[in-house]
């Protein structure tokens, strides 16, 4: 009985886990509201989404892949350059 109060509370590392996985979500939320925001889409919807563990790391993946995407579209065309995907 006395080594549960010298150990300490044994799933306190799980909440730290998850604190960290939290805080790292939210960062993600930021940017993404402020990015979706310049390209005008839905910008609290997304950063909601991106607040949603594992499910919030895609969708970070996924917009900042399409905002690449169309950056570089952009590039070409101020360029001159026609979209052949090569």
């Amino acid at each position: 009985m006395m080594e549960q109060y010298i150990t300490g509370d044994p799933n306190f590392h799980v909440l730290v886990e998850l604190a960290t996985m939290m805080i790292i979500q939210l960062m993600y939320a930021v940017v993404t509201f402020l990015v979706c925001r310049k390209q005008n889409w839905n910008a609290w919807l997304l950063a909601l989404v991106v607040l949603i563990p594992f499910l919030g790391m895609l969708a970070f993946l996924v917009i900042f892949l399409t905002t690449l995407l169309k950056t570089l579209d952009r590039l070409n065309a101020l360029e001159g350059k026609e979209a052949t995907g090569r």
